[in-house]
């Protein structure tokens, strides 16, 4: 049974002085699609309406795994946001992707980048942080887990994990890291959940 009671993340947005809430729930089926996930927002929580804003696009994509908010990745004064969808699948590779929204006065904003994994299997949005401005350049910044990465080091490469940084900027957020850590042990799992 589909439920919003399931929902795997919360974040607290404020535009307008007025309290949102945004729940991210991987485990609903969505368009038909079984475990595709969904991102929903209460505008004027607790009292105001509760809106669908995306569902997932795929079986098992589980879009709302991890979500993160408050910073503003594009300078505009909007808290935007980041949603997690780990099984998100390009073709016949689960390469995982997260996508940023921007900030608005009404409900959710347009998409700022569509980041998509690099390695099959590893997970790539199991977890995401929008940061403050790593770079000082006036722009948030954000922080992407990969924990079942596999960096290809003999005797302890496998599932070490790996976290991405991901530079805000005028026109949004680079879609490509623009630095990144990996995890030296065997399944050590990096970046299974950041703040």
């Amino acid at each position: 049974m589909d439920r919003l009671d399931a929902g795997r993340a919360v974040v607290i947005q404020l535009k307008d002085g007025k309290a949102d809430m945004a729940i991210g729930v991987a485990d609903l089926t969505s368009g038909g699609n079984l475990l595709a996930g969904e991102l929903h927002v209460w505008e004027t929580f607790p009292s105001g309406s509760n809106t669908k804003l995306v569902g997932g696009v795929g079986v098992s994509e589980k879009l709302g795994t991890s979500i993160s908010g408050i910073y503003d990745v594009n300078g505009d004064g909007l808290a935007d946001l980041a949603v997690g969808a780990p099984g998100w699948r390009a073709g016949n590779l689960a390469l995982g992707r997260v996508l940023v929204y921007g900030g608005s006065t009404s409900a959710l904003g347009t998409l700022l980048a569509d980041i998509p994994g690099s390695q099959a299997g590893a997970q790539f949005g199991q977890a995401v942080a929008l940061t403050g401005d790593v770079n000082a350049d006036g722009y948030a910044d954000l922080l992407v887990g990969s924990p079942q990465y596999d960096n290809g080091t003999v005797g302890g490469g496998r599932q070490a994990g790996r976290v991405d940084l991901y530079l805000g900027g005028p026109g949004g957020m680079n879609t490509l890291s623009d630095w990144h850590v990996e995890g030296t042990g065997h399944v050590r799992a990096l970046g299974v959940s950041l703040a």
